[in-house]
């Protein structure tokens, strides 16, 4: 997915899926996001299924098909991020990854 694709379902531009019924996927699931972004915005809290991405905890709130949402764990994609930017890398006297230090 790139940068702003989900913008026509935060605006909710039906335009973009005007034959179908409203309760198409794509009308369920802009009627999902829109939601979610709402209160987002008011509340600070999207759903009350989300868990905040931490570095210890990491995740996101994923939206399926039809509107479904769900909070959805990213420690495999951390740790596949981590083996991809130190690959061949070997940590030389007095360097630091990932906080570590020699104090």
């Amino acid at each position: 997915m790139f940068h702003s694709a989900d913008l026509p379902f935060v605006f909710n531009s039906r335009s973009l899926w005007e034959p179908e019924a409203p309760e198409a996927d794509d009308a369920k699931t802009a009627a999902a996001v829109g939601e979610r972004w709402m209160r987002f915005a008011i509340e600070g809290n999207p759903d009350p299924s989300w868990t905040p991405y931490t570095r210890a905890k990491p995740s996101w709130l994923a939206f399926d098909r039809a509107g479904k949402v769900s909070n959805e764990d990213l420690s495999w994609f951390e740790k596949e991020k981590f083996e991809l930017v130190f690959a061949g890398h070997e940590k030389s006297e007095g360097e630091e990854f990932l906080g570590e230090s020699n104090e």
